[in-house]
């Protein structure tokens, strides 16, 4: 057996100002063939663990392009979407013919001039394998999972945890679901259920709360005669597109109507909890109060909504402000990103005081 393997993810954040452009992408964030191999074999990684049950199973790989991109950033810029796409889709026809192909993506990717950037990643990969190639994709957690992006591939896995820890069984589950395919079998059949619900990223946890329960009930359904997987994606919050919601992704084994039933009963579930997602969280000032007050050390104020893992460019200065309008007498510290302060800082030299704007300068 013969499958392709690759990759092109990256989170969007609709709310940055940044653009998603080349300067995203680290050293080895853009590989290609055996490159991959070594890069990522062996790892808890996404490829890594589709490498390592391939291995295991005596699957032949041919590795085509990997890139991945930080999340911190908005829209992913056209040439640069438009080039990897067009790489990762021209070494798959050179790659042909193929059993199968696991695309290990992210799901939440939105693109300048279109919303569903992982959708057309996967129309154009079937584009070039024709119906009939069995075509898996691998998604995160905060997916924004579309109907394109279902009609698309064969089927389609997401990660069960939050942190994000099983990256590596959600590539095995991938891969499992693409042989299977391939060799005939089983027939995935997947039904998708569109919640409309965007939670809280200090709800949307999996080690405990209402997503642990919704996550423990999916996992639950996957031992379940005829399922084949089931995934609960509670989205990436902060995409602001017009087709955006949480979701829930049930596949049986070529059993329509069972996949459409377990999938409203999912969504029903997913649904019911929603109000248990609501939160109250302190205002900035009174956050900060506490803190000092406290004799705990250290003591972390995360501000989510400014969080560069999550997309954000990182340059808020609301805590500062808060901060100094707090004049603490113990020591704090606050990481802002601002490239064109540190450059002003630098020209002036160590030792020099320097009097400049700080922060939202993007």
């Amino acid at each position: 057996m013969r499958i392709a393997l690759g990759k092109f993810a990256q989170e969007s954040q609709s709310f940055s100002p940044v653009p998603g452009s080349w300067a995203h992408f680290g050293p080895n964030d853009v590989l290609r063939g055996q490159e991959i191999v070594e890069h990522f074999g062996g790892t808890r990684t996404g490829l890594g663990g589709a490498l390592a049950f391939a291995q295991e199973q005596g699957i032949e790989v041919v590795s085509l392009l990997s890139a991945s991109a930080s999340s911190s950033a908005g829209h992913v810029l056209n040439d640069v979407f438009e080039t990897i796409r067009d790489e990762l889709v021209e070494r798959l026809r050179q790659a042909l013919p193929v059993d199968g192909v696991l695309l290990v993506l992210h799901g939440a990717m939105v693109v300048q001039g279109f919303d569903d950037g992982t959708g057309e990643i996967l129309r154009a990969a079937r584009a070039v394998v024709g119906p009939d190639v069995p075509l898996v994709g691998a998604l995160a957690l905060h997916a924004n999972v579309t109907y394109q992006m279902v009609d698309q591939a064969t089927a389609l896995v997401g990660y069960h945890t939050a942190p994000h820890i099983d990256l590596v069984e959600t590539a095995e589950r991938g891969m499992r679901l693409l042989l299977a395919a391939s060799q005939g079998s089983a027939r995935p059949t997947s039904a998708l259920r569109r919640v409309p619900m965007i939670l809280p990223g200090e709800t949307a946890r999996t080690t405990d709360g209402p997503y642990a329960e919704v996550m423990a009930t999916t996992e639950a359904l996957m031992d379940s005669p005829g399922v084949l997987d089931a995934s609960v994606f509670s989205v990436q919050p902060w995409l602001d597109v017009y087709d955006v919601a949480s979701s829930v992704l049930v596949i049986t084994d070529g059993d329509r109507a069972t996949a459409e039933r377990e999938a409203d009963w999912l969504a029903e579930a997913f649904w019911q909890r929603r109000h248990e997602f609501d939160l109250d969280l302190e205002p900035t000032d009174e956050a900060i109060r506490c803190a000092l007050a406290s004799d705990e050390r250290p003591f972390v104020l995360a501000d989510s909504a400014d969080a560069p893992s999550s997309g954000a460019p990182g340059d808020s200065t609301a805590v500062l402000k808060a901060l100094l309008d707090a004049k603490p007498s113990k020591d704090c510290l606050l990481n802002i990103v601002d490239r064109a302060a540190v450059d002003a800082m630098v020209r002036a030299g160590v030792g020099q005081k320097v009097t400049l704007r700080l922060g939202a300068g993007f």
